[in-house]
């Protein structure tokens, strides 16, 4: 069935665009501002703030072994606040460990309600070319590293840069020390003149869980715009959140977790609408990041 989302007031960014879209297949088909014109089923979201589908963060699915617990929380973390797409994290002490837990993560989200994308997280001592060249060939966008300072000056960063072409996986710093907020930004600083030196793709800080992704994080990862935007031949994934809960004056002040979105739409499908979830278990598919950083954006 093809339909018009009709006068939508899509969020960009700061900004807010009023445009209308063609929905057809369940992928978006044709975009422009009004479709006064077109015969199509429409259905009028004037009153409402259109936002993509949410991209989150998370640390806590790879300890979630039973599907009832999984799609609980799934639910209520993740689902209540809008997330259509999860990244999450499998942990990796040493290289061999990798194949046999990327098989497990892979399993686990067979019944995933929502799309999602593989990361891993490893202690800096398992930062190898080797691993590098097998994240790679399993198409792993991004490497969350546990370190300390003192750490930066014990990698051969250069076999590193070497280990990262063609595919360049984007690495992030998960500091294992409390700093000051001072030294928090010397250090941050620091990291970004070394990656920027050595030519390595990174995020300078552990993006927060919970909440929607940046765009600007996405886009290193290589998530955007495969998800997290609205585009034609995207995804039908949006959110509508009502205008008086949300503020059109403020729209770069909208607090994501404390205005959760009426409806939400997966693939075509409402899956949250108030405080009901019409959960579909397997339609989940995992988002499989061909180019790191196709987009690649800066950080502030």
């Amino acid at each position: 069935m093809t339909y018009v989302i009709d006068r939508a007031n899509v969020k960009k960014e700061r900004d807010i665009v009023q445009c209308s879209f063609t929905i057809k297949n369940n992928k978006i088909d044709y975009i422009a501002r009004q479709m006064n014109r077109v015969d199509f089923f429409k259905m009028d979201v004037s009153e409402y703030l259109l936002t993509p589908g949410h991209v989150m963060l998370d640390f806590q699915i790879e300890e979630l072994n039973n599907f009832l617990t999984l799609k609980n929380y799934m639910k209520e973390k993740l689902i209540s606040k809008g997330c259509t797409t999860v990244l999450f994290t499998i942990t990796i002490d040493y290289e061999a460990q990798l194949l046999s837990k990327l098989k497990k993560a892979k399993h686990r989200m067979i019944n995933s309600p929502i799309d999602y994308s593989i990361g891993i997280k490893i202690p800096i001592r398992a930062l190898t070319p080797s691993l590098i060249r097998q994240c790679k060939r399993y198409k792993i966008p991004v490497i969350f590293v546990s370190l300390s300072e003192q750490d930066l000056g014990r990698v051969a960063w250069g076999w590193i840069r070497d280990a990262l072409y063609p595919y360049y996986p984007c690495i992030v710093p998960i500091w294992r020390e409390d700093f000051t907020k001072n030294k928090f930004k010397k250090v941050t600083e620091f990291w970004q003149e070394l990656c920027l030196q050595e030519q390595i793709p990174t995020i300078p800080f552990v993006p927060s869980t919970g909440e929607p992704l940046p765009r600007n994080v996405l886009c290193r990862i290589g998530i955007y715009p495969l998800k997290g935007d609205i585009r034609i031949g995207g995804d039908v994934d949006y959110n509508l959140y009502p205008k008086k809960d949300v503020g059109f004056d403020n729209l770069g002040e909208v607090k994501y977790d404390m205005d959760k979105p009426i409806i939400t739409v997966h693939k075509g499908r409402t899956i949250k609408v108030g405080d009901h979830f019409y959960i579909n278990p397997g339609f989940g598919e995992q988002v499989v990041i061909k180019v790191p950083g196709y987009f690649a954006s800066t950080f502030e």
